[in-house]
């Protein structure tokens, strides 16, 4: 095989393994089922492409039948996980249920002919079963609505010419040039990462579910984190097995949330909220606890590396993230949130606050958020406790960051 079609096929097998890893995402949430559907297509797809390219040990007939019988077997599967992922009527899955006999029967078939010839007729079932799926996706009362539709049609669709694609390089191997293992290596690859996006997309709000049912009103989903209600329980269980640990308390007020909701109304300022959620969240380090104080405060809770060094370098990421514009719109769908597009700046002050173990926790939290008010008005915006002058000071910006 050339060296650019080893190279396009391994940029598959890697795509394969990064779907096929990412699973462990919605297993660690407590999601088996979305696990098993991510995973599902690297794991089926992969021993087919693999047997298609001769990659097994045995030779070449050997991996005619190989190919023959993962055919047909992922033509049944993957069909059965995309009605998994629909509200199927029963009627389909006895269906469904229908064409395992009919599969057997070709698997049978093929193998009474000679490898080459029984490799075609299961690929060719294969690809005549995506075809009737993909015509069925085009039908009256099929997907046309969903909002997953033109996805499902990109999915079935790189299928069903990958599995042509990969017929042919097996039949006609090794004498195959490398555009047409890069074309076939780029379409399966499709196939991948559709069938990825698209079960994240169809089950991702079961991950929130499980927080809104887990905290119920205590959970915000605007910014989803936990809110004013459970912000106490959240504090007493962080400090409450600090033992002699240093606490680190990081509280940022918006001073302008409230006139800017006020301005353009509730829409834009959950929009806002949402957005400022989102920055607040990747700015910070693994592990911190978030939590809303109030409908323009929130905080940060650091357990562990709490030197003040370490509380400032997380401070001014923060304060990097949230002073960056906002553009805001009043479209409803994400194509559309630059019509009627602005622009809104967030004045915002940060109070940073290393809590001692004989600190008291209403306190200390009472302390930072008055430091974060404080900090407005700082130009650098960013407040810190000095334990060796007894007072608040102000903590200077880095000179890229006030350029």
């Amino acid at each position: 095989m050339d060296a650019l079609a080893v190279g396009f096929w391994g940029a598959y097998f890697g795509v394969a393994a990064v779907a096929f890893l990412a699973a462990a995402i919605p297993l660690a949430q407590g999601l088996p089922r979305v696990a098993l559907l991510m995973a599902a297509a690297p794991f089926l797809n992969s021993p087919y492409v693999l047997a298609a390219l001769g990659g097994f040990p045995g030779g070449p007939d050997l991996n005619l039948r190989i190919q023959s019988v993962t055919a047909l077997f992922n033509s049944l599967a993957l069909s059965g996980l995309m009605l998994l992922m629909l509200r199927t009527r029963g009627w389909v899955w006895r269906l469904w249920g229908a064409s395992v006999l009919v599969v057997l029967a070709v698997a049978a078939l093929s193998w009474s002919l000679p490898p080459r010839s029984g490799m075609l007729l299961a690929t060719g079932y294969a690809t005549f079963c995506t075809l009737v799926a993909l015509a069925l996706l085009f039908s009256r009362r099929a997907l046309r609505h969903h909002r997953l539709a033109w996805l499902a049609v990109a999915s079935v669709g790189s299928v069903s010419l990958g599995l042509v694609l990969t017929a042919w390089i097996a039949a006609n191997s090794p004498g195959v040039p490398w555009p047409a293992h890069a074309v076939t290596a780029l379409v399966v690859s499709a196939h991948e990462l559709c069938m990825a996006f698209a079960v994240w997309s169809q089950f991702s709000h079961l991950a929130e579910l499980r927080l809104v049912r887990a905290y119920g009103s205590g959970y915000d989903p605007v910014t989803r984190m936990r809110s004013l209600e459970t912000a106490g329980n959240l504090i007493n269980s962080v400090f409450a097995t600090r033992g002699s640990e240093t606490v680190g308390t990081i509280v940022v007020t918006v001073a302008n949330l409230y006139a800017f909701e006020n301005l353009h109304g509730r829409a834009e300022h959950n929009q806002a909220l949402f957005v400022l959620a989102t920055r607040l969240r990747n700015a910070v380090p693994r592990g911190v606890q978030m939590c809303r104080l109030g409908n323009d405060v929130f905080l940060l809770l650091l357990r562990g590396e709490t030197s003040d060094r370490h509380l400032l370098d997380v401070a001014l990421r923060v304060h990097e993230r949230l002073s960056q514009p906002l553009t805001l719109g009043v479209g409803e769908r994400p194509s559309e949130v630059r019509v009627g597009a602005h622009q809104w700046v967030p004045d915002f002050g940060i109070g940073v606050l290393a809590v001692p173990p004989d600190l008291n926790r209403a306190a200390a939290v009472n302390t930072a958020r008055g430091m974060s008010r404080t900090a407005l008005a700082y130009r650098s915006r960013i407040a810190r406790y000095s334990a060796q002058q007894g007072d608040v000071l102000e903590v200077a910006l880095p000179a890229a960051a006030t350029r």
